[in-house]
């Protein structure tokens, strides 16, 4: 399916996920795996926003909707550094909810956007996480299981996504995800931090 496409997603989170990391194996054979380090940005005001720095790119996917024990996100910006004024103060604070800080250059390199934009902004939090992770299909859903570091707090993540909202509760149920609750990076992110609860 394109990247593109919005996906129904159901994701949980657990210091050990083994027993379910055990069925998936047995359901499907691993097809890929990729390690990544990553620096997401959380904000006080919205749950709805995923914001990450990754490889050179400034990441957002947003939440469309929550139907039915499911979140449905889609990709909204893929931006390599440099990014510009114009395009923090009109798309990516707008998302987060949040004033925007004075920006005095018209455009900003990764670590200036961390170390002068966001680090100091008093209604946004900062995340360096490590992540390994393991695909799969199974039931024709993409599914994946993480081997996850927030700022040095050890987790397992196993996640079903698919555009068909139907055939990710099937894959969940069958390999026993809906025992744990549904997660995002967002909310597991604002967790480690203690901005949650």
């Amino acid at each position: 399916m394109p990247e593109t496409a919005p996906r129904f997603e159901y994701r949980v989170w657990a210091p050990d996920l083994s027993s379910i990391e055990a069925r998936i194996r047995a359901a499907a054979a691993c097809e890929r795996e990729r390690s990544s380090a990553e620096t997401y940005v959380v904000s006080a005001a919205t749950d709805a926003t995923n914001l990450k720095v990754r490889r050179g790119t400034l990441d957002m996917k947003v939440l469309l909707r929550a139907i039915d024990g499911l979140e449905q996100w889609t990709p909204a910006l893929r931006e390599p550094f440099p990014v510009t004024r114009g395009l923090l103060e009109e798309r990516v604070f707008p998302a987060l909810g949040v004033a925007p800080p004075d920006l005095p250059l018209e455009a900003w390199r990764e670590e200036a956007f961390l170390a002068d934009v966001v680090i100091p902004h008093p209604d946004l939090g900062v995340a360096k996480v490590a992540k390994t992770r393991f695909a799969f299909t199974v039931e024709g859903c993409i599914t994946e299981v993480a081997r996850v570091t927030i700022e040095k707090q050890a987790w397992m993540t196993a996640a079903v996504e698919s555009v068909d909202a139907d055939a990710v509760w099937e894959t969940v149920r069958s390999l026993g995800l809906d025992t744990h609750p549904n997660l995002n990076y967002v909310g597991a992110v604002k967790a480690a931090l203690g901005l949650r609860g």
